[in-house]
């Protein structure tokens, strides 16, 4: 019974992350920055966000929202969509599910561990969906 509830509960996490990076990504489309922005990378990004969120949201809440913030995808929400089939949208969707299912749960209330989420988040581009490049 443990691992049915668990189940759900990684289902329903990776569905809201992939969710809201594609609504991350539309807004940036749609509303294009006036001048380009160097990118943050992931884990400065990701350590400033978790912090700031874990203070009035739950831990589970604020990895979905934090990777959806930090995660840079050069895909824009048309490709992704019209993607099917296309190798980028396949790596796309396989590195959100993975890292929903492989990462969120390593930060805790105390401690967002942004190295090992990135590291952990990289090693589903390297590792986990390499194969969805053939």
């Amino acid at each position: 019974m443990g691992t049915r509830a668990t189940y759900k509960s990684n289902l329903a996490l990776c569905i809201a992350l992939v969710v809201m990076v594609m609504a991350a990504q539309y807004s940036q489309a749609v509303m294009p920055m006036t001048s380009p922005q160097p990118k943050k990378s992931f884990k400065r990004c990701y350590a400033k966000c978790f912090r700031t969120c874990v203070l009035t949201l739950n831990v589970a809440t604020c990895f979905v929202k934090c990777f959806a913030e930090c995660h840079h995808s050069k895909l824009t929400k048309e490709r992704l969509l019209q993607g099917e089939g296309d190798a980028e949208v396949m790596e796309h969707f396989c590195k959100v599910g993975c890292s929903a299912s492989l990462c969120s749960d390593i930060s805790t209330k105390t401690d967002s561990a942004e190295v090992k989420v990135s590291d952990c988040v990289d090693s589903c581009s390297e590792k986990m969906c390499s194969n969805s490049k053939q």
